[in-house]
This record gives C-alpha cells, structure tokens and sequence, in this order.
C-alpha cells in the first residue's frame, strides 16, 4: 500500500499544484507567494481575499502531505489546520517533539501586502497547533550558507532566487537574466499559470488511471461476487469448498495483478512528468551558469 501511495503521490504533485480556480489569464496584483516548511515543505499562491488559489509541493514528503488534500478555495486558517491535522495523522509532526519548527517565507508586492499575510499565516499555524496541544515555533525561512551566496552572486536576496527558480520552472522560454526584470506580481503569475497548464495533462492522466481501474473492478468484483455467493450457498448445503475457494483466490490474484499493471503504467507516466521538470530545472541552471559566469 506505501508502495501505490508513494506511486499516486507524483502525479499528485501536479494535479494539486495546478488547482488554481481562476481562468483569467491576465496578472493577478494582489496574489502573495508563501512557503511553509517543516519537512515536508509546501507553497501556496493567497489571492487579494486571504484565500488559496494554488498549493504545492516542494519536496516528495510535500507530496505526500498533500496527497489527500485539496485546499484550494480555503481560506488561510481553514487551509492550515486541515495541513496541520493531516501532516500530524501522517507522522510528519512528532506529538511529544519539545517544539516544532515551522519555517515560513512571504513575497508580495509590497511589504504591507507581506505582513498582513504573514501575520494571517504565524497565527494561523500557531492557533493550529495550540488546539493539538503542541508546542510550536513560528519564524523567517533560513537558507543555507550555499544559497545565499548563489543568490548574492546575482544580486538577489536569497528568496528573491527562491521565487526566480520557481519562475524557470514555470516557463519554458524564460531566461534567468528575463526572470531577474520581471516584478514579483509577473513572477507569481508565471507560477500559477504553469500550475494552470500542468493540470490539463495532470487532470488527463490521472482520468486515465480511474477508468482503467474501474475497468478492472467491473470486470473482476462480479466474478468475485458470485463465486463468494456459490461459496456461501455451499456452505450452508454442507458441501465441498475447497475448488470454489482456490478458484476465488485465484482470481482475486489475477484482480490484484491487473490493478499492479494500471498502477506501474499510471507511475511510469507520472514519473516521466516530474523527470522532465527536474531536468528542465537543472539544464536552466547550466544555462544560466555559462551566460553569468561565478
């Protein structure tokens, strides 16, 4: 079951990343940028009424937290106690922990626009955890040594690289000289679309995966269902079982072994997704290494 789960999980990563409720292609001003990390680590887009329009993973433990999740359309409390909850049902906050540390990190168009929604932010998680009984830390995102000084090296603080690298990500044409003159509320707005355009082939694929395990289930549980009966109904008729039942183990294997057979088809296309985006990411880096050399 970790297994399938596991597997689910990557397309899952795009199918909740691209749950942006707008179809206005135009920028949105007043969306923020927030980052929430306590292993796992998340994303969202906030638009102008403090509510989600886009969550994402940003490490596979991300992944997994919000795989059963969808928060778009939630507003900043509402959002972070179903996080807080599920992270805690998942084993990713450890109850009897001293203190958890939640890192987070707000980019907006203006420092007013920031502190409002960091402040919406700190006492949501803090009110989240409070109900659990557990004790928790609330604070600026800290990057490492390494990072920083990438970013300083391109004159940019270090989430401003954050958000840039998102940026790259995002949109396959983009420079990161382009993505250094684009202001926060364009870079954003990159972010969402690409979560928008992801879901097309997100949405696709994962339609694929319940039809074909549908088909399984409609072709197998009658089968099942009926040998399960004749198995009752022998039973009850003091008579022999034992051919019945192998028969039903049987197929119940071959049932397991069809739905094994959607699940690598459904992984091995997932999977192939999240590589390309890894690779892009990467290649972007290379690129802008040899036209900014350190």
């Amino acid at each position: 079951m970790k297994r399938i789960l596991l597997a689910l999980s990557f397309v899952l990563l795009f199918t909740l990343a691209a749950c942006a409720q707008t179809t206005d292609d135009s920028i949105q001003t007043d969306e923020t940028y927030v980052t929430l990390d306590m292993n796992p680590a998340v994303s969202f887009i906030i638009d102008e009424d403090d509510n989600v329009v886009l969550v994402n993973a940003l490490n596979e433990d991300g992944e997994m937290l919000l795989f059963n999740l969808d928060l778009v359309g939630e507003n900043i409390e509402t959002a972070i106690d179903r996080l807080i909850g599920e992270a805690g049902d998942l084993g990713f906050i450890d109850p009897d922990a001293a203190e958890t540390v939640v890192e987070i990190e707000v980019i907006g168009r203006d420092i007013a626009l920031e502190n409002r929604v960091r402040a919406r932010f700190e006492e949501a998680l803090e009110k989240a955890f409070e109900d659990r009984d557990m004790p928790v830390q609330v604070r600026d995102r800290v990057y490492d040594q390494a990072f920083i000084q990438e970013a300083q090296q391109r004159g940019l603080e270090a989430r401003e690289y954050r958000l840039i690298q998102q940026a790259l990500m995002a949109d396959p044409e983009l420079s990161e000289e382009e993505a250094r003159n684009l202001d926060t509320d364009e870079l954003v707005a990159l972010v969402r679309e690409h979560g928008q355009n992801i879901s097309e082939h997100a949405q696709a694929l994962r339609e694929s995966f319940l039809t074909a395990k549908q088909e399984v289930f409609d072709y197998y549980n009658p089968q099942i269902e009926d040998l399960e009966n004749q198995i009752e109904a022998a039973i009850e008729a003091d008579e022999p079982v034992e051919d019945l039942e192998a028969e039903l183990d049987a197929l119940e294997a071959e049932k397991h072994a069809a739905l094994m057979d959607v699940v690598d088809d459904f992984t091995t296309q997932a999977q192939a997704i999240r590589n390309e985006m890894i690779t892009e990411f990467h290649q972007r880096k290379e690129d802008f290494k040899d036209r900014f050399p350190q």
